[in-house]
């Protein structure tokens, strides 16, 4: 995968980091994303993948960007909003940065209306290839309920390898959940 996609980083004015790849831009998030955003983040299929509620108005989602923004500062993660063809249709992270081990934890969601088309594939490997080369990540790791099948699928088309399942890792939403640990090491790219 590192020598398949090319990654195109340019810095803006505000030394933010953007990257591209064909029709995908991955860039920050920002409070303009919210009527995009509250699009897939008001539907329950995508909440029942989520530790949070379906959102119920534009200011939930206002809530939850504000939230991420200041999270993300003074910290090593990053938060791109997944961007066609002007259009904010998802989101893709790399969160709990560790420096000294050299992980991360991956993460995305997309608009249901636009899958099907690989796009969360493709935003997935090029935030993976920036982590292992520009943030210099070893190993990047995804977890998912056990039962949300599409995220792991993503996770498997992305060369992720299934390390096992957390037992009750998880109370959401009044419950236990149980998840599957997939990740990936730099040297198997």
């Amino acid at each position: 995968m590192l020598n398949t996609y090319e990654l195109q980083q340019e810095l803006t004015e505000k030394n933010e980091i953007i990257l591209t790849e064909g029709d995908i831009t991955l860039r920050p998030l920002v409070m303009e994303d919210a009527q995009d955003m509250f699009e897939y983040c008001s539907l329950d299929e995508i909440a029942d993948g989520m530790t949070w509620d379906a959102h119920q108005s534009v200011e939930d989602t206002k809530w939850f960007i504000d939230y991420t923004l200041n999270r993300l500062e003074g910290s090593n993660d990053v938060f791109f909003a997944i961007e066609v063809d002007g259009k904010m249709v998802g989101s893709t992270s790399l969160l709990y940065v560790d420096n000294r081990h050299h992980v991360a934890e991956l993460g995305y969601m997309l608009n249901p209306v636009f899958a099907g088309r690989g796009i969360v594939t493709r935003a997935v490997k090029l935030i993976m290839n920036h982590g292992f080369k520009t943030m210099e990540m070893n190993r990047i790791q995804a977890r998912c309920f056990i039962e949300n099948t599409g995220s792991e699928n993503v996770m498997k088309r992305v060369g992720m390898e299934l390390e096992g399942i957390l037992r009750k890792r998880m109370f959401v939403k009044g419950q236990y959940h149980d998840m599957k640990l997939y990740s990936v090491l730099k040297e198997d790219m």
